[in-house]
């Protein structure tokens, strides 16, 4: 009987292990060019010649495989990434659209040079301003154009769950987060309730408002202005830790524009992501070496971005004095705090209870649900037990990232 193309694929895990990867390579190079330039590469195909790895029979053929105990791991840690393969081939269309939707101009900004805008250039417009009342114009720009976004989100999600149901299991992340949606979205609830009066009193320390615009200017955190580089570079993120990590070098996507401190905070958190992958570059199979939602390297990012909400870091790498450092972690732990809350915000849905002080349009609820919504791992790092302690200290006791991260801890705080 002649054998399919899933049971040659799968009758050598090393060689489907390459196959994934070369697979998450093109996929991350596709949208990383989507989100620069999405009419580009709107027809391309990232899994051109590996089809396979993203396939339902490559999938249901490693559930029936049966290999040694040594391969069991290689086989479900490959099973787990061809499930993803499949949800991002299946939603590569709406994804497509989703990016070509959010750069086409379809929101008003009312300012002083009144012109159309994207929903992407209406959120850089947000996060510049530099008063309330400039962010709420481009906040107004960015309402505008939600609505059609949050139309194909909805409809992503929707195409994901029945994916998921066609694979067997209840929800599309069930295999790859280490936690289930109830798990999650009480953490999350538990997280927003246990933080609800401090939120309301850093809205009355900032002295911004009350509003979302206020929210979005007083995180930025332009008062947190001393001992910052004029420009944010690698070398500047290398230098802070004294060139850890000696034996990785992390991949870094394009860098914030410096709007505050808390673009610093962004940074630090895109470095502990890149440090974490680049720690665990080893000769693992691919699929051993990297999980799918990389939940361990959103931890490293939350305990890197979370770094700015410490006093040390201002003594140790700006140079700053004891009172100033001081006042500036206090101002970024507000912004820790807005971040947190927002992620908390995302798996609890509903149960959030945000209150408006007036009834949202349409258009502004969808400008909610979109800017809300987060992947699931990075709820599981911000909201699992003992990720909130990070800002105090730089890594839980006995966890992986603990150890991984004693070179960095040393050279803060030492």
């Amino acid at each position: 009987m002649r054998r399919s193309m899933a049971d040659l694929a799968v009758a050598d895990l090393l060689s489907l292990d390459r196959d994934v990867g070369r697979a998450f390579a093109a996929l991350d190079a596709h949208r990383r060019s989507l989100a620069a330039e999405p009419w580009s590469v709107a027809s391309d195909d990232p899994f051109e010649g590996l089809r396979h790895v993203a396939g339902k029979s490559t999938f249901d053929a490693l559930g029936a495989l049966s290999p040694s105990a040594a391969d069991v791991p290689l086989r479900d840690a490959l099973r787990r990434w061809v499930g993803v393969f499949i949800q991002a081939r299946v939603g590569l269309g709406t994804e497509n659209e989703w990016a070509a939707q959010a750069a086409a101009m379809r929101g008003r900004f009312g300012g002083d040079a009144p012109r159309m805008v994207s929903w992407r250039e209406a959120w850089r417009g947000v996060a510049l301003s530099r008063n309330a009342t400039e962010a709420r114009l481009w906040l107004d720009a960015a309402a505008q154009a939600g609505p059609a976004l949050a139309a194909l989100a909805s409809t992503r999600a929707i195409r994901r769950v029945e994916v998921a149901h066609r694979m067997g299991q209840e929800d599309p992340w069930n295999d790859i987060v280490p936690a289930s949606r109830g798990a999650l979205r009480d953490a999350a609830w538990q997280l927003l309730r246990a933080t609800e009066d401090l939120a309301n009193a850093a809205r009355k320390d900032a002295q911004e408002g009350e509003d979302a615009a206020s929210a979005f200017v007083a995180a930025v955190a332009r008062d947190a202005s001393s001992g910052w580089p004029a420009r944010l570079t690698p070398a500047w993120l290398l230098e802070a830790f004294r060139g850890q990590p000696r034996d990785a070098s992390p991949m870094l996507d394009a860098l914030p524009r410096p709007a505050g401190a808390a673009s610093f905070a962004r940074a630090l958190h895109q470095f502990g992501f890149g440090v974490r992958l680049a720690l665990g570059q080893t000769s693992l199979p691919f699929a051993l070496a990297r999980e799918p939602a990389f939940v361990a390297a959103q931890r490293f990012a939350c305990l890197f971005g979370a770094l700015p909400a410490d006093p040390n870091f201002h003594v140790r790498v700006l140079g700053a004095g004891k009172s100033t450092a001081r006042a500036q972690a206090r101002i970024l732990a507000r912004t820790v705090l807005f971040e947190a809350r927002a992620r908390g915000a995302s798996p609890s849905g509903r149960r959030c209870g945000l209150r408006a002080e007036r009834p949202l349009s349409r258009a502004h609820r969808a400008l909610v649900r979109l800017a809300i919504r987060r992947p699931p791992a990075r709820g599981v790092a911000c909201t699992e037990r003992g990720r909130a302690r990070a800002i105090h200290r730089h890594a839980p006791n006995g966890s992986v990232s603990s150890r991984a991260a004693r070179p960095f801890r040393r050279r803060l705080v030492s």
